[in-house]
């Protein structure tokens, strides 16, 4: 009898349903399958979570680039060759 509520109000109404009827049939089938429901809306939680949490790390820890790297190993030579006060001024 569920199946057949859910399938009805789905099918009808040819695209011309309001805000309410659909917040409505959303409370009807939350009524009617709230464990597939919660479970269904924890896993799609999970999923744009996981998502931003790997958008986030690779932004935060992106590895340095073969120009920055170069760079870096420019500096660290010169380091050994010229006086303190020089490089201090060169990295400032």
């Amino acid at each position: 009898m569920n199946h057949n509520r859910m399938q009805g109000h789905w099918g009808s109404g040819g695209g011309t349903s309001t805000f309410t009827e659909i917040r409505e049939q959303a409370a009807l089938t939350f009524e009617d399958y709230p464990v597939a429901v919660t479970l269904g809306m924890f896993g799609v939680g999970m999923a744009v979570g996981a998502c931003l949490g790997m958008v986030l790390a690779e932004t935060a820890f992106a590895p340095p680039t073969q120009a920055e790297t170069i760079a870096q190993k420019t500096l660290d030579a010169l380091a050994q060759v010229l006086p303190a006060s020089v490089m201090q001024k060169i990295r400032s």
